[in-house]
């Protein structure tokens, strides 16, 4: 059995990938300061649970692109390197255990919280993902 090589498709979709994991540990966050009574941005790991969590946040831009990267590099990487047969669906359950997996562990990290707005955009980042593999990559 011969073994395949990686295509450079492959190759630059687990680069953006690292990348991404890189900046999306630097998270800007809401912070409440009891000295000037008032909240302000700054790059700090935790959120109170005081803040909003909106709908549109760089959190969620994050989670959405984060996804849909790790959807489309896991289904490269299982269909040019594996020969998986349905790599779509392993890509997918992968990236949302991925997702889920992260928003478990905000949970166990007070004042973090689980969030379903950002396992919604993980959704929608793995469903984006899906629809550009199987209009881009035959």
């Amino acid at each position: 059995m011969q073994e395949k090589a990686l295509s450079p498709v492959s190759l630059i979709v687990f680069i953006v990938i690292f990348n991404l994991t890189i900046i999306s540990g630097q998270e800007l966050t809401c912070v409440y300061s009891k000295q000037t009574d008032a909240r302000f941005v700054t790059p700090i790991p935790k959120q109170p649970p005081s803040c909003h969590d909106s709908w549109l946040g760089r959190d969620k831009i994050l989670h959405f692109t984060f996804s849909m990267f790790l959807y489309t590099g896991s289904y490269a990487v299982q269909k040019d390197a594996m020969g998986v047969k349905k790599p779509a669906v392993y890509s997918a359950g992968f990236t949302f255990s991925i997702g889920l997996g992260k928003e478990i562990f905000d949970r166990s990290r007070p004042p973090n919280f689980f969030s379903w707005k950002d396992v919604l955009w993980n959704c929608a980042g793995i469903g984006t993902g899906f629809v550009l593999t199987n209009i881009f990559y035959k």
